[in-house]
C-alpha cells in the first residue's frame, strides 16, 4: 500500500511519507521475517496485455517456498496476516482506471481484495492478495482487468512491482506485543489513522518491506504483449506477438514452448468482481 492511504487532510505528504518507510524499514524485525528474504515473491508472475479486448491479465504461481512463507506463525500460533500486491503501471497510458470496468477472479475471492487507490495515478493497477496460504503450489491464478476502451499506441511501456504487505490493523488488536516493537512514532501515527478509516483490507494493508521492482518492457505490441518473470531461474519471458486475447502456455514448464500447445494448470475462472 502506497502514500494514498494517508490522504486524510490531517496529515501532510511528508511526515506521511516518513511513518511509511519507517514502517517498511522496521516491519522485518517486527514481524520475524529476513529483511533480504524474497520468498513473498510468487515462483512466476506475468501480465499479458490485450489492446483490442481492452484488457490486461496478470498471473502469478505460487512455489512451496512461498506458501511456506505465508504459512508463518507467530508464537501464538495465529497466522502472521502478509500478503502480496502486484502494482501495474501503464506508462503508455493504454488504459485509464476511470474506463474500468470489470474484474474477473480466476482465484478464490476470499483471498483478493480491491486495493484503496484514492490517489494513485490513473494509469496503475494493483491486484492484492490477502492470505496467499490458502492457494495452491503449481498452479497459475489468473486476474483479468476489463477496460471500456483503450488508446490505440503503436508501442508501450508497462511496469510490474512486487509489494509485500501486512495487515497492521489486526496487528495491533490481535499482536499488540509485536505492535508495541514498532517505534512511538509509528505507533502515535496508526491509533489515528485506525480511529478514522473504516476496516477494510485495502485500507488496513500496508507494505512492510521496500517495494520490489519485478520488471519494467518497453516494447509492448512491437515484440509481444506477454511478459512472464520465473524468479527461481531469473530467467524472463517475453513473447506472443498479438494472436489472441489468453493468457497462453507456461513456457517453463518441461517440453513447454511459446507456441500455445502446453496449456496452463490454472484455478477455477471466471469468478466476477463488480
Amino acid at each position: 500500500m502506497f502514500l494514498s492511504l494517508f490522504s486524510f487532510s490531517a496529515w501532510a505528504l511528508s511526515p506521511a511519507q516518513y511513518i511509511l518507510e519507517k514502517v517498511e524499514n522496521q516491519s522485518p524485525s517486527v514481524w520475524d521475517f529476513s529483511d533480504s528474504s524474497e520468498n513473498f515473491i510468487p515462483h512466476r508472475v506475468g501480465i499479458k496485455v490485450c489492446k483490442a479486448e481492452k484488457k490486461i491479465i496478470t498471473g502469478f504461481y505460487l512455489s512451496q517456498d512461498n506458501l511456506d512463507f505465508y504459512r508463518q506463525k507467530f508464537s501464538d500460533g495465529k497466522r502472521k496476516p502478509m500478503g502480496f500486491e502486484f502494482d501495474i503501471h501503464d506508462l503508455s497510458g493504454v488504459f485509464s482506471r476511470s474506463d474500468l470496468e470489470d474484474v474477473y477472479l480466476h482465484l478464490p475471492h476470499s483471498v483478493w481484495y480491491p486495493d484503496n487507490h484514492s490517489e494513485d495515478e490513473d494509469n496503475l493497477y494493483t491486484v492484492a492478495i490477502n492470505d496467499p496460504s490458502k492457494l495452491e503450489k503449481g498452479k497459475w491464478y489468473l486476474v483479468e482487468l476489463r477496460f471500456s476502451k483503450h488508446v490505440d499506441v503503436s508501442s508501450a511501456t508497462f511496469q510490474v512491482y512486487i509489494q509485500l504487505v501486512g495487515n497492521l490493523r489486526e496487528l495491533y488488536y490481535s499482536h499488540h506485543q509485536k505492535w508495541d516493537e514498532y517505534s512511538p512514532a509509528v505507533n502515535t501515527a496508526f491509533i489515528g489513522y485506525f480511529a478514522n478509516a473504516n476496516v477494510a483490507d485495502g485500507n488496513d494493508y500496508f507494505n512492510i518491506l521496500t517495494v520490489k521492482d519485478q520488471f519494467t518492457e518497453g516494447d509492448f505490441f512491437q515484440k509481444g504483449d506477454r511478459r512472464l518473470w520465473d524468479y527461481g531461474s531469473g530467467k524472463p519471458k517475453f513473447d506472443f506477438a498479438p494472436y489472441a486475447c489468453s493468457f497462453g502456455p507456461d513456457p517453463y514448464e518441461s517440453g513447454g514452448s511459446n507456441d500455445g500447445n502446453t496449456p496452463l494448470i490454472t484455478s477455477n475462472p471466471d469468478t466476477r468482481d463488480g
